[in-house]
């Protein structure tokens, strides 16, 4: 925030973060009433130009400041040009990072945890590295031009892999059978980029090798796993495996990552266009057409919402979702601590450049002396507390019952995974006779993360997001159907779950793309699935 000031084209206002060009004329303040008509066939916005050839801006409003909200801004953004100059509004009442988005591991790879690819995997995990690194270049860009003014700004993404140990010989069978020997390749030439490659890890000094610290006999109790499955007739092929290596796979700190991507967004505004703009606006939208009526029309509106999709009239009941909310673990390894158990502090910090843990629970390392752990479950919520949790009230830095309950649920667990975790932890009684928060003594839990994920319906391909433009907004009362359409460029993207992180960017990107050409055929019809039975509400009625 404080270097954007000093870009001096970007300034910091109250509810409103924005590039401070000078004020881009609004369709209405044309000086000719007359446009030219965007073609639906078009890959980018037609240029709509006034009398004086001086092109109007077009206006796009984004509801939700998560990781789908934020991917639809940077593409449409990315879509900017001196001759089609884009605006964009991103709403969000808390600002970036405020819902689940803001609370995840932040563990980005394309796998399930049997080890298979997911739905879409490689291209999604190629689009979301595409804005990591794009969300990089921004962090390095204001890094280096305030260096001497200002003090560097947090590391938000660490690139060592992620590892799943084996716990159990199932899944030993299927991480042999789902590894890959060989770098995937989709065959095509201009795909051939697409790559994570998944290794199976055979014996477990390998996992020892790779992330120092691991007890072999807590994560399996029969560590020799190809003995035990020849016992128990599982020797046939494929062969057991100790674990999964993904080595492609990074991980990052979400909220540091959505400012960085934002303020990308921010850097292609000034380099686009002087009537380009990105604003960040803290405000909460309840309805779409009283957004418009406020604000004035706009092309296109993205409704990113996550768990709190229902809460906005247009899309109330639209998507079939499951409200689960989750506890995660902020800790930290205290400095002043040099020794403690009969260890070093250095024995009990994360290893350098050592991979992240896959599991439940998971390890989400950020650097050395920072790690998530997560996450507890609880579903079927209700909007209500999905909606009330949002903002300052997913940090819980006081402790209370649930506080304590996840830290007492979580850390033995994940010590177990990470046995340095758990040294001096005790769940012992206090005085009074009353449970006293669990706690490390080396290890510290800093802050319980509160977040709620909005899980679609499964499918036989897995659970696959939502998105698609809303063909029948049921706020304009009094029209036929064929005038809503043509009216309004209305879209929804939800149902991301605990796979946001993968498939944002390439939700983005698909997104983006249909808003401004205004039609949704292009997205694929496993996202559009929901609209069916939209569609069978709306003939019923």
């Amino acid at each position: 925030m404080h270097n954007l000031r000093e870009l001096g084209r970007y300034t910091m206002l109250p509810t409103i973060w924005k590039y401070a060009a000078p004020p881009p004329p609004l369709r209405s303040f044309c000086t000719s009433s007359k446009t030219t008509k965007k073609s639906s066939s078009s890959k980018s916005p037609q240029p709509a130009t006034t009398a004086a050839a001086q092109p109007c801006p077009h206006r796009y409003a984004i509801i939700g400041g998560g990781f789908a909200g934020v991917a639809v801004a940077w593409h449409l953004m990315k879509l900017s040009t001196p001759q089609n100059p884009i605006q964009i509004e991103l709403f969000d009442a808390y600002g970036l990072g405020a819902g689940g988005s803001g609370a995840a591991a932040g563990l980005l790879h394309p796998y399930t945890p049997r080890g298979k690819l997911l739905w879409q995997g490689l291209p999604a995990f190629q689009a979301s590295l595409d804005l990591v690194n794009a969300a990089e270049e921004a962090h390095n860009v204001l890094n280096n031009k305030f260096e001497n003014k200002t003090r560097k700004r947090k590391q938000f993404v660490w690139r060592h892999g992620l590892l799943r140990p084996a716990r159990t010989a199932k899944q030993a069978k299927d991480f042999s059978r789902h590894s890959t020997s060989k770098k995937n390749d989709l065959g095509s030439k201009d795909e051939s980029s697409l790559v994570c490659d998944a290794s199976s890890i055979e014996t477990y000094e390998e996992l020892v090798r790779l992330v120092p610290g691991l007890d072999p006999k807590l994560l399996f109790p029969d560590i020799h796993l190809k003995e035990e499955s020849k016992a128990s007739g599982l020797a046939t092929t494929p062969t057991a495996s100790a674990g999964f290596f993904v080595q492609q796979a990074v991980v990052i700190n979400p909220r540091g990552y959505l400012t960085a991507l934002w303020e990308s967004c921010l850097l292609l505004a000034r380099r686009s266009s002087s009537l380009a703009s990105a604003q960040l606006r803290q405000e909460s939208i309840l309805s779409l057409a009283q957004l418009e009526s406020q604000s004035g029309r706009y092309d296109g509106i993205v409704v990113a919402a996550g768990a709190a999709v229902d809460s906005i009239v247009e899309t109330n009941g639209v998507l079939t979702l499951d409200l689960c909310q989750g506890y995660t673990l902020d800790m930290i390894l205290e400095n002043k601590r040099e020794e403690e158990g009969g260890q070093s502090k250095q024995s009990l910090s994360y290893p350098a450049g050592a991979p992240g843990l896959l599991g439940s629970p998971y390890i989400s390392p950020q650097g050395t002396h920072n790690l998530v752990v997560g996450a507890t479950q609880r579903h079927e919520c209700a909007l209500d507390e999905a909606v009330a949790a949002l903002g300052p009230g997913s940090l819980q830095e006081k402790e209370n019952e649930e506080w304590k309950g996840a830290v007492e649920a979580l850390v033995p667990a994940a010590a177990k995974l990470w046995p340095p975790l758990g040294v001096g932890f005790s769940s012992s009684s206090g005085r009074d006779g009353k449970n006293s928060l669990p706690n490390t003594k080396t290890w510290q839990v800093a802050t319980v993360r509160s977040g709620y994920r909005a899980l679609p319906q499964r499918t036989a391909e897995g659970s696959i997001p939502y998105a698609g433009k809303l063909v029948y907004p049921i706020t304009a009362v009094g029209e036929d159907r064929s005038t809503k359409e043509r009216k309004h460029n209305w879209w929804v993207v939800g149902g991301l779950g605990a796979r946001g992180l993968v498939y944002h960017g390439w939700l983005g990107k698909i997104v983006a793309a249909g808003v401004v050409e205004e039609s949704d055929e292009q997205v694929p019809k496993e996202l559009r699935r929901w609209r069916k039975e939209e569609n069978k509400n709306n003939i019923a009625t």
